[in-house]
C-alpha cells in the first residue's frame, strides 16, 4: 500500500568546525525557486538491502525529469566509492554515513534540485539526524519507506549479500546479523506496490508539497529594473497560436485559420514550450491563460480568479529496473 502521513521536526545535533562563522548568502530558496523555476527536496528512500530502494530512486528520477523537474539520485553505494568510501558498516560508521549524505541531499535540495537518496539507513535515530538538518533549513524532506519482506529481499538477492553473509563472507549486513529499525511513521509507506505504482504515489506526495506541478514563475527583472512578463517572452503570433490551443484546436485546425502550413504551427509550439519550460500543449496554454489574467489584474483591466496548472505529461515507457543496494 502507500500511504502519506504528517511529521513533526527533530532535534538536529550540532557538527561544526572551531572558528567558523556561517556565511549567508544574498540569494533565499524562494527567491532562487521562483527565478528558476525549481523547487528542491530529498526523497529519502529506507529498506532493507534488495528491497528495491535504487530501483524505485532511478525512476523516479527518470519521470522527474520528464516533467522538466531537476533531480539526481544519491546511491548508497555510489557514495561509498567516494564521499564515504572510509566509512565500514558498524553503528557509528552508518550514522556518519548518513549524516553526511544527508547534508549533500540538503545542498542540492537548497539548489532546487530533487534529492533521491537510496540508503539503507537501519536505525531510526540516524533518519531523524537526516531530517533534522532538512528542517532546519527550511528543506521538504520526504521519508519513504520500501517496505519489501525480507523473504522476498533473500530471493532477489541481486548482488549475492545474503549468500554471502550466510557463508559467513560477509558481517554486518542488515537484515542478516545487523537490525532495521523500520519507520514508526514514513511520510510515504510503499508496500507491494509495482516500479510505476510506486513512482506515482512518490511524485503525488511531491505535488501534495509543491514541490511537482508548481507553476513556474515567468517575470524576471530586466537590467532596467523593469517587470517583463510571459506576454513580452512571447511573439503576437505565438500568443494567438496558445490562445487557439486553449480553445481545444489541433494543430491542423490552428493552420488552417492562420493560413499556414501544420509544420510552422509545430515550430511555433515548439519554441514556445522552450520560452515557457512547459512539458506539453496544454500545460503552456494553462499557463499563459493564468500568467496573462494575474497580468492584465495588475493593470486594472479584469479580476483574476486564480488558476491551478498541473502537469499533463506524456506518459513514456519506464526505465529498466536496476539492483538495490546495501548502502
Amino acid at each position: 500500500m502507500g500511504s502519506a502521513r504528517s511529521r513533526a521536526p527533530s532535534r538536529q545535533r550540532r557538527y561544526v568546525s572551531d572558528n567558523v562563522v556561517w556565511q549567508d548568502g544574498h540569494i533565499q530558496a524562494d527567491t532562487r525557486a521562483r527565478v528558476t523555476g525549481l523547487r528542491g527536496a530529498t526523497v529519502w528512500f529506507t529498506g532493507l538491502p534488495a528491497s528495491g530502494k535504487s530501483t524505485v530512486a532511478r525512476a523516479c528520477e527518470h519521470e522527474l525529469l520528464t516533467r522538466r523537474k531537476a533531480a539526481y539520485v544519491l546511491d548508497g553505494d555510489n557514495l561509498r566509492h567516494g564521499l564515504t568510501g572510509d566509512l565500514g558498516f558498524a553503528r557509528r560508521d552508518r550514522a556518519e554515513n548518513v549524516r553526511r549524505v544527508a547534508h549533500v541531499a540538503e545542498i542540492l535540495s537548497d539548489a532546487g534540485i530533487v534529492a533521491l537518496v537510496a540508503l539503507v539507513s537501519p536505525y531510526v535515530a540516524d533518519r531523524s539526524e537526516a531530517r533534522a538538518i532538512h528542517d532546519s533549513r527550511g528543506h521538504a524532506f520526504l521519508e519513504v519507506w520500501i517496505d519489501t519482506p525480507l523473504v522476498v529481499c533473500k530471493r532477489r538477492d541481486p548482488k549475492k549479500l545474503y549468500e554471502r553473509a550466510r557463508c559467513g563472507e560477509l558481517t554486518e549486513l542488515t537484515g542478516f546479523d545487523a537490525p532495521y529499525e523500520p519507520p514508526a511513521r514514513a511520510d510515504l509507506h510503499v508496500r507491494s506496490l509495482s516500479v510505476r505504482q510506486s513512482v506515482s504515489a512518490v511524485v503525488s506526495a511531491l505535488e501534495g508539497l509543491g514541490v511537482v506541478g508548481m507553476p513556474l514563475e515567468l517575470r524576471a527583472d530586466s537590467d532596467d529594473g523593469q517587470e517583463h512578463g510571459i506576454k513580452d517572452r512571447l511573439s503576437l503570433r505565438e500568443q494567438e497560436i496558445l490562445r487557439m490551443i486553449e480553445g481545444g484546436l489541433a494543430n491542423k485546425e490552428i493552420a488552417r485559420q492562420l493560413s499556414i502550413t501544420v509544420a510552422t504551427v509545430k515550430n511555433h509550439v515548439h519554441r514556445i514550450l522552450y520560452k515557457m519550460e512547459a512539458p506539453s500543449r496544454g500545460h503552456a496554454a494553462a499557463l499563459y491563460r493564468a500568467y496573462a489574467d494575474r497580468e492584465d489584474m495588475q493593470a486594472g483591466r479584469k479580476i483574476f480568479n486564480p488558476v491551478v496548472v498541473e502537469y499533463s505529461c506524456r506518459r513514456r515507457k519506464a526505465p529498466p529496473r536496476t539492483p538495490s543496494h546495501e548502502g
